[in-house]
């Protein structure tokens, strides 16, 4: 299996930070997510330099994995409710604007 997004697997965002999981973005100040491009590779290395902060890496940071389907918290019965509690704290979208660079866009759930 290849890295996430280069294989065709779905991808949750939303995913702990774990090894095997990739690193996608950081979350600023404006509570938006600035997307790095390439995805790094969690490993235990990367892990290690998050802990040194003393702040749960989920917090600010993003990563993405396999999706867990129906062993996730946010599946709600056949799909992934994360995105219906999501979108109304988001608002109504802009739908002029470009989507972000994200590197996990073509496999995200």
């Amino acid at each position: 299996m290849g890295p996430l997004g280069v294989n065709r697997e779905t991808t949750c965002p939303s995913a702990p930070a774990d090894e095997g999981a990739v690193f996608f973005g950081v979350i600023v100040r404006t509570g938006e997510v600035a997307y790095i491009s390439p995805n790094i590779p969690v490993t235990p290395a990367l892990l290690d330099a998050f802990s040194t902060s003393g702040i749960q890496a989920e917090n600010r940071l993003r990563f993405a994995s396999s999706c867990m389907e129906h062993d996730c918290v946010h599946w709600a019965i056949d799909r992934c409710g994360l995105i219906d509690r999501a979108v109304p704290l988001l608002g109504k979208p802009n739908l002029t604007e470009a989507l972000p660079n994200c590197g996990i866009r073509g496999t995200c759930r």
